[in-house]
């Protein structure tokens, strides 16, 4: 199990110390791909930052973060690594088909990686968080996204230990190595809460995806609850997926 030790404690010092200097600097901007968002929170998410994507299954979560990494990729040619706890390679290029995002093409080309780590233990966390570092390191990833966080933090007993895993995702992995990282977390329909609570406290934006009934049909809104040195939307806005992805529109 995790301890608070100096180690940890230099990982707090240092990601306080950072937030500070970037809430002191213009901040740089990363396009999210998805059409409709980056208006609503003034050009895109902030570099080198931890977005967490919340919300239940079914709700948009996994289109909207492979889009982040798919377009980054197509259009800014940047790298992406997709990390999944619960889903194989195979399961995932399979429920991509029916969306134009071709994900093999983009493999070949060394602009995406899969890797699925779904065997989670506790004590093997500190090996799973270097098999991510060194896959980022000789990938030359600057878009992660890590599926999910829920499935992660299941291996610890106190929220404390999920801090301290947060801390240095924030500290070694999206800091130090220059990774804008998308964090899905599972909520229950209807949960306001998210994860252990700790999560939303510690990273940098939250999007929220929600699924309601109107009229008898079932439709999808996005909420940026979160998006730090932003001065983002408040508002509600439809969630709309289709075979180019998922996008957001107005409300009304």
């Amino acid at each position: 199990m995790f301890t608070v030790g100096i180690a940890v404690k230099n990982v707090y010092a240092r990601v306080e110390s950072r937030i500070f200097r970037v809430r002191m600097e213009k901040i740089e901007r990363v396009p999210t791909g998805i059409p409709g968002l980056d208006p609503l929170i003034e050009g895109g998410f902030p570099k080198d930052s931890l977005i967490i994507i919340a919300g239940p299954a079914g709700s948009g979560k996994t289109i909207f973060s492979c889009q982040f990494l798919y377009q980054g990729a197509v259009k800014y040619g940047e790298a992406g690594l997709y990390v999944s706890f619960t889903e194989s390679r195979d399961s995932f290029f399979r429920n991509f088909v029916q969306l134009q995002f071709n994900l093999a093409k983009l493999e070949e080309e060394k602009k995406f990686r899969f890797i699925n780590l779904s065997s989670v233990e506790e004590e093997g966390v500190t090996e799973i968080l270097s098999t991510v570092m060194e896959e980022v390191r000789l990938n030359k990833v600057s878009r992660l996204v890590i599926d999910s966080f829920t499935a992660l933090a299941q291996a610890f007993k106190e929220s404390i230990d999920v801090r301290i895993l947060i801390r240095i995702l924030l500290d070694r992995i999206v800091h130090q190595m220059g990774c804008t990282t998308l964090l899905i977390v599972e909520t229950p329909i209807g949960e306001q809460k998210i994860g252990t609570g700790v999560e939303e406290f510690l990273a940098d934006g939250i999007i929220t995806l929600e699924s309601f009934v109107d009229q008898l049909e079932i439709k999808r809104r996005a909420l940026i609850r979160k998006m730090r040195g932003t001065n983002q939307s408040l508002k509600y806005h439809n969630i709309v997926i289709s075979k180019d992805g998922i996008r957001l529109t107005p409300m009304v």
